[in-house]
């Protein structure tokens, strides 16, 4: 005699002794559920695209683990060669924006999907030719904030959104036009730093801190100010609630900076000091997880003029970064031109 069929009840789960792996019943058959681990280290990945070795402009992309101690790898090409573009991501794609060629910048927009090795491809245009400006990103939007269009500086803050595709559209506008500055920020707010404002020079070289409210189209407005002047190519990196500002150059007397200074993002005031670089640099690419602040190449005062080390921070205690790998190209230079998909913006 047979027994009577057994109703299952929706959602029920069971162990299957052979796959070893948890099943539930979803109204005619058995379904695996998919499990994970939060990654609670701060891992992902952290690219690099671009940048500028020996004079010659590259297109090289590379990426690190950012939790694992090791050499970058080789990702894919850019759609040109190019420095001076801004990097932005979300938590699966990364986007290079604008860039210098050579001869004039460009409008260009391009984007790689982070966990899929491949080349760039195109996005869209900004709305005008640009570089060596800022990039800031949540997990839906990225900007483009201030920095050379064309052949003037401007406070232009250009908007996508990343996981379309399609041309920029105006944002707003940071309160003062400068190149060279630094980018990062929180799911709620973006960060502008240092960078040159224009001549006459040192005078008006920047410390000056700004934010911008990333929901809301409108203007940057004032934070506060960094330890010290950082001009021609500071770099930054955030987790949700805090950023460092890193790099670039005190103006008179002419030095490279090691020094990293610290903000918490959600409220406003001066920065603090928070550690050192390995190497003080300028022009380096910095972004974050939320463990870690990474810096990736950079321009050095002495031989070998250019770094291809990357190094890291942790943002819960500062210190002196110390070395995570080396880039796949010897002594690249760019600024601001690296992004990774688990960055402080993405929350």
């Amino acid at each position: 005699m047979s027994l009577p069929p057994v109703d299952i009840p929706l959602g029920a789960m069971r162990f299957n002794s052979d796959s070893q792996k948890l099943e539930y019943w979803n109204g005619s058959a058995w379904f695996q559920i998919q499990t994970f681990s939060p990654n609670l280290d701060g891992g992902g990945r952290a690219l690099f695209g671009g940048g500028v070795h020996s004079n010659t402009y590259l297109n090289i992309i590379d990426y690190v683990t950012i939790s694992t101690h090791g050499n970058a790898i080789d990702f894919g090409d850019l759609s040109y060669k190019q420095y001076a573009a801004r990097s932005f991501s979300s938590s699966t794609r990364g986007l290079w924006y604008g860039g210098y060629p050579g001869g004039t910048s460009v409008n260009n927009i391009s984007f790689v999907t982070i966990s899929i090795k491949d080349d760039a491809v195109d996005f869209g245009d900004a709305t005008s030719r640009n570089s060596s400006g800022a990039g800031i990103a949540n997990a839906t939007r990225g900007l483009a904030a201030t920095g050379f269009y064309g052949p003037a500086r401007v406070n232009n803050i250009d908007m996508v959104t990343i996981a379309s595709t399609g041309n920029a559209t105006d944002f707003g506008d940071t309160f003062s036009a400068r190149t060279n500055c630094s980018g990062c920020g929180s799911p709620t707010r973006g960060i502008v730093a240092g960078g040159n404002p224009g001549s006459p020079s040192p005078a008006n070289n920047s410390n000056n801190i700004e934010f911008i409210t990333i929901s809301t189209l409108g203007n940057g407005q004032d934070f506060g100010d960094l330890l010290q002047v950082r001009a021609d190519g500071p770099f930054g990196g955030s987790n949700s609630t805090r950023a460092f500002l890193a790099g670039g150059v005190f103006p008179s007397p002419e030095s490279q900076i090691f020094s990293m200074d610290k903000i918490e993002i959600a409220t406003t005031g001066n920065a603090i000091d928070f550690g050192d670089l390995k190497n003080n640099s300028q022009h380096g690419n910095g972004t974050a997880s939320s463990l870690r602040f990474v810096s990736m190449g950079g321009a050095s005062p002495s031989s070998p003029y250019s770094i291809d080390e990357v190094q890291y921070a942790n943002f819960a205690t500062g210190g002196t970064a110390v070395a995570l790998g080396d880039l796949t190209e010897s002594g690249r230079w760019s600024g601001d031109a690296a992004c990774s998909n688990v960055h402080g913006g993405l929350g």
